[in-house]
């Protein structure tokens, strides 16, 4: 990771927490409001290889990828948008996804779609067992569909920039098209193409918790501001687009437009769409891991006032007093997406389950706020188990009342 030094000294100035009704974001809301990402729904006849094992899923997730077309709307700087629907809902088989899991997003920005499917190919070489082999040829099935899948958004950006009329919005499209071109054969180079590898991921599936955001993508932040790449405000809005993507298909009411099929009307039973990312806290050495990405993304969520992406913002006694008072902010203006985590418990727990100390600095959450490594680690949910117990210690605790609380 990049050391943080001059980079962050303004993150002591309050955030503008006002989103200028003149800006892009301010319009791309307004937009998202309108629900017009739900016209790009499209169902198709598809057919799966009906080989229900792990080779299987990945060539299904590559015939649902190649029937994908890409869609890109006025003044998007981060694209990406649904996946096609095959017609008949249990025509492909995916495989099991756990939505609580975040993506090893360090892994894919480090290394890149393309950059995972050849590393699956190397080990190819080597690999002699069968188990293994077939989950190394799954997965350069699954990437290599993915990085064709984001070549198309490049050609068509690139076409869209040829007929398009305003010469700013031509630029833009060009830029979105390079984008893409690097991000089908290559990692991120750019804070704007790390973010646009994170909307593709979630767009591919990864619909779960995103894990520890700041910590990822400083490095492309500091690196593109050092070098004149990008400006704060030109940063900000690229964050702010992001945002804004990341609310598409989150409500009940949308999952019951993108999923219902005639006749079989789907049934959400939450609007949580689990999208946590974590803020702050501490580096896996224990030190204050807060950056400028920190606050532009707290200013971020308190300008759009949209319920995705949920911030969860992780403090311990090293923690700069500014975050608190900028936590502060946010709340006070009224949102409903920010909650704040203590690692001072947090970590002690962890401890006790014998998870390294430096693992568990590390840790983000999951959408109802269960603490999971991000990564390196999931959740499961199995209370049943010990209902016999609970139901004992209350029939016991009637018959012998206990003297104290803490007994």
């Amino acid at each position: 990771t990049m050391a943080k030094d001059t980079l962050v000294s303004g993150c002591e100035e309050p955030p503008d927490l006002e989103l200028s009704p003149a800006s892009r974001s301010y319009r791309l809301r307004a937009k998202y409001w309108q629900h017009t990402h739900l016209a790009t729904i499209v169902r198709k006849p598809l057919v799966g290889c009906g080989e229900d094992t792990l080779l299987g899923h990945a060539k299904d997730f590559a015939t649902l990828l190649d029937a994908s077309e890409p869609e890109i709307q006025p003044e998007e700087l981060i694209v990406g948008i649904s996946l096609a629907l095959p017609q008949d809902r249990k025509a492909l088989n995916l495989g099991y996804y756990n939505s609580h899991y975040p993506p090893g997003y360090a892994t894919l920005l480090r290394l890149g779609l393309a950059g995972i499917r050849d590393q699956a190919r190397r080990r190819l070489q080597q690999e002699t067992d069968a188990e293994r082999r077939e989950f190394l040829f799954a997965v350069n099935v699954a990437y290599d569909a993915a990085c064709r899948y984001v070549a198309r958004y490049a050609h068509h950006a690139r076409s869209l920039a040829m007929e398009e009329p305003s010469p700013t919005r031509a630029t833009e499209l060009r830029r979105i098209a390079d984008t893409c071109e690097e991000l089908a054969s290559a990692a991120p180079s750019s804070l704007h193409a790390a973010l646009q590898l994170v909307q593709f991921v979630r767009t591919l599936g990864g619909n779960g918790c995103l894990g520890r955001f700041d910590q990822w993508l400083y490095p492309f932040y500091a690196r593109d501001i050092a070098a004149g790449i990008l400006t704060q405000e030109a940063a900000q809005e690229l964050l702010e687009c992001l945002f804004i993507k990341m609310n598409e298909f989150g409500t009940e009411a949308e999952l019951a437009a993108l999923y219902a099929v005639e006749g079989q009307p789907f049934t959400a039973t939450s609007n949580d769409s689990l999208r946590n990312i974590a803020l702050a806290g501490q580096t896996p050495q224990g030190q204050d891991a807060s950056n400028r990405l920190t606050t532009m993304c707290l200013q971020a969520s308190a300008r759009l006032m949209l319920p995705e992406p949920k911030l969860n913002v992780r403090f311990f006694p090293g923690s700069p007093r500014h975050l608190l008072h900028d936590c502060c902010r946010v709340l006070a203006k009224g949102t409903n997406t920010l909650a704040i985590f203590n690692d001072d418990v947090v970590l002690p727990a962890l401890g006790r389950l014998g998870i390294p100390i430096e693992d568990a600095r590390d840790y983000c959450n999951d959408g109802c706020s269960e603490i999971i490594i991000g990564g390196k680690g999931t959740i499961r949910f199995w209370v049943y188990d010990s209902l016999a117990v609970l139901t004992d210690t209350v029939l016991q605790a009637d018959q012998a009342p206990y003297a104290t609380f803490e007994e």
